[in-house]
């Protein structure tokens, strides 16, 4: 049995929360990647989708390699009171100082860090709208699904106070709670999963794919290379026939090859469970295997209900956006 950790200071409960900055959106968020080869920041396309509170980068010319180039973050945290904060009422003493951070971890890079926006403080004096940000995140921690938490901190205490007790933090750093949480999931210029170039003898198969998925995998297993992977033989005499065209769009036998691959992967779920329409009513993880069943569904508007409509849908939406 967990046990129930009580903190032995005053935090940000959901109450003040609301109170003391903007229910509606208290944190607006928009998204560039660095261009390592044209040394300017470029755009990123965001699709937000609002049940999961949750948004899928992908840049709009596939120019975006995320393993090469940085993720920039930048927005406005967005207050209704801040001085709700401070005093009897509060949740720290009145002449203290209040910082902002923002937590970030990397699931599949199994990396995390935060970041002290020293710049960014909140005192009971300030009467404040609405504070900006921008960090950046290095590109060879980028990879899948990131999440983010915005927190404030008590940054310095108020040591000249007459108030006693009343559960006020006393020790610079600790934290008063959260502000607002976000995944994002990292597309970048391609699918999102995992194509390989390998080396074989050019009379094996231009591409194969292969799949390792079962029903368990569906809820906790993340959707990459060990689930499912595209490999091309790069030695094959067609292999030519997959590089981007002039304009930077997928060729047609690559769109072909995509299509093929995922069609593959949901008939190989589908083959397993007559009740397969059933397991895309359920609730994934953002980056697992299911919540990607669930991203062709609803966003790629792939149909699932017979063999024929799922590979007729699918090339579909390979046809208009890879």
């Amino acid at each position: 049995m967990s046990k129930l950790i009580i903190p032995s200071h005053l935090t940000l409960g959901e109450d003040l929360r609301k109170e003391v900055f903007d229910s509606t959106q208290p944190v607006e968020l928009e998204y560039r990647y660095k261009s390592k080869e044209e040394n300017c920041e470029k755009p990123l396309v965001q699709e937000y989708i609002f049940e999961r509170n949750f948004t899928i980068l992908t840049s709009e010319t596939n120019e975006w390699n995320p393993q090469v180039d940085d993720l920039i973050c930048e927005g406005c945290i967005n207050f209704n009171n801040s001085k709700k904060l401070f005093g009897l009422k509060g949740i720290v003493k009145t002449d203290s100082t209040i910082g902002i951070a923002v937590k970030w971890s990397c699931r599949d890079t199994k990396t995390r860090g935060t970041v002290n926006f020293n710049e960014l403080n909140i005192k009971k004096s300030d009467d404040i709208d609405s504070i900006k940000f921008k960090f950046t995140i290095a590109h060879e921690i980028i990879l899948g699904l990131i999440s983010f938490e915005f927190i404030i901190f008590l940054k310095e205490p108020d040591k000249y106070s007459s108030i006693l007790g009343m559960g006020f933090p006393e020790k610079a750093g600790t934290i008063l709670g959260t502000i607002y949480q976000t995944d994002i999931m990292v597309d970048g210029n391609g699918p999102l999963f995992p194509i390989k170039f390998i080396e074989k003898t050019p009379q094996d198969n231009l591409w194969d794919v292969v799949l390792d998925v079962s029903l368990e995998d569906l809820m906790e297993e993340t959707f990459d290379e060990n689930v499912m992977c595209i490999y091309i033989n790069q030695n094959h005499k067609n292999v030519g026939d997959l590089q981007m065209t002039k304009e930077g769009d997928t060729t047609q036998l690559f769109k072909e090859i995509i299509a093929q691959s995922i069609f593959l992967f949901v008939e190989s779920i589908r083959h397993e469970n007559v009740n397969f329409l059933e397991l895309l009513e359920e609730e994934y993880e953002p980056g697992s295997v299911g919540f990607f069943l669930q991203y062709l569904q609803n966003n790629c508007n792939c149909d699932f209900s017979s063999m024929l409509e799922c590979s007729k849908t699918i090339r579909r939406h390979a046809e208009r956006n890879c």
